[in-house]
């Protein structure tokens, strides 16, 4: 079989670069000063970027792209190391199952931090971190979030072999194979994928030869040349920062106590990211770029986050401004009441005879009728900002 698997691996750099702060923010040409002492002390590389690109960090041939939203994807197309062995003998006239179990295998080592290249990305991470001033997230941008700071591995299929379209059908659906880890289940798996899975993706053609499939679970480009299956994975790895990046948002929201001024702050880099990746798909593109883009965009689940964490960020944002409100009532009112006293103290010099003990009878009813004013215009005050 002549196939790859090419992992996108994204972790939260906890910081976004957008020029929406203020002047005491973190600057993306301080940060690269920074992680490239970094990367010299690991023995890695830094090369600047282009675009939304910050730059990337080579390191023993696993390759890591940083993001100005604020998110880094290792991308490897390199063989992952994994214990294949027993289950390629036993699906051997089945290349659905192989390759399943080989994409499967590879996502739990890579997040368990058992495979050949973890050792390599948990060096990179740190180096980024340790390159960020004052982390906006800090909740998604440790070693403590999920799997190391992991949090999942979405994987792409590079098809060379023109394989049938069972196998296809299979690694589109793979619902059959789901527990394909589990040795003690592939009887059932391998009887099971004697029936052919229906059709649930869709695809696009690329080229004279290259098609792009995707679908809920996958994606797959088949016959793919280098330059194709280059313009598929910068795509992919917009898409994939952008969607992690909205999840660790969610995550942060769900879990830090935020202030009314990083809430906006976050509806900033939403909006910036947004702006982003609409950005990529333009008119001047061909119309295999455009069609192949908005095929893995739309099975990507990308408007099924943003709705949600757009949701959550109004409801954040409106129960900060409605606290804020009631903060601004409470201030008004004891203002106002000060006002007041300080208007009646300031008129009538009688309030010095009270000190002095040189109080008279028309002390006494002026200072009755001051008392009698103040509590009526509390009055007005406090039932006015309660209206």
């Amino acid at each position: 079989m002549n196939y790859e698997i090419i992992h996108f691996i994204p972790f939260d750099m906890g910081y976004s670069f957008f020029d929406y702060g203020t002047k005491t923010k973190q600057s993306s040409k301080d940060f690269i000063v920074k992680v490239e002492k970094a990367c010299k002390k690991i023995n890695a590389t830094f090369c600047q970027g282009t675009n939304n690109q910050i730059g990337s960090i080579t390191l023993n041939n696993i390759e890591c792209i940083l993001l100005n939203y604020g998110v880094g994807i290792f991308v490897t197309k390199k063989t992952i190391t994994s214990d294949c062995q027993e289950a390629d003998l036993y699906f051997k006239d089945i290349p659905a199952a192989q390759i399943y179990y080989h994409k499967k295998q590879e996502q739990k080592d890579i997040l368990k931090g058992t495979s050949s290249i973890s050792k390599d990305i948990t060096f990179i991470i740190d180096a980024v971190w340790s390159s960020i001033d004052v982390k906006e997230r800090a909740f998604s941008s440790n070693h403590q979030y999920k799997s190391n700071g992991l949090s999942y591995v979405l994987s792409l299929y590079s098809l060379k072999d023109k394989y049938d379209s069972v196998t296809i059908d299979f690694l589109m659906d793979p619902g059959l194979m789901h527990d394909i880890q589990d040795d003690s289940k592939w009887d059932f798996i391998r009887s099971s994928m004697a029936s052919v899975p229906s059709k649930t993706y869709n695809s696009e053609p690329y080229g004279e030869k290259t098609k792009v499939i995707a679908s809920w679970s996958a994606v797959a480009v088949l016959n793919g040349d280098e330059s194709a299956l280059s313009k598929i994975i910068d795509y992919e790895i917009n898409l994939q920062a952008a969607w992690f990046l909205y999840d660790c948002m969610i995550d942060n929201l769900k879990h830090e106590n935020l202030s009314a001024v990083e809430l906006q702050n976050y509806k900033s880099i939403y909006t910036g990211v947004n702006l982003e990746v609409d950005n990529i798909i333009s008119a001047n593109m061909s119309t295999c770029d455009i069609n192949f883009m908005n095929l893995i965009k739309d099975t990507s689940g990308i408007e099924l986050i943003k709705q949600k964490l757009d949701l959550l960020l109004n409801n954040k944002i409106a129960l900060e401004n409605a606290k804020s409100a009631e903060k601004q009532k409470v201030y008004g009112i004891i203002t106002e009441i000060l006002l007041v006293i300080f208007t009646l103290v300031s008129i009538y010099e009688p309030i010095l005879n009270v000190i002095n003990r040189k109080i008279s009878h028309n002390d006494i009813i002026v200072l009755i009728v001051m008392g009698i004013a103040l509590a009526i215009s509390s009055f007005f005050i406090i039932r006015k900002e309660k209206s």
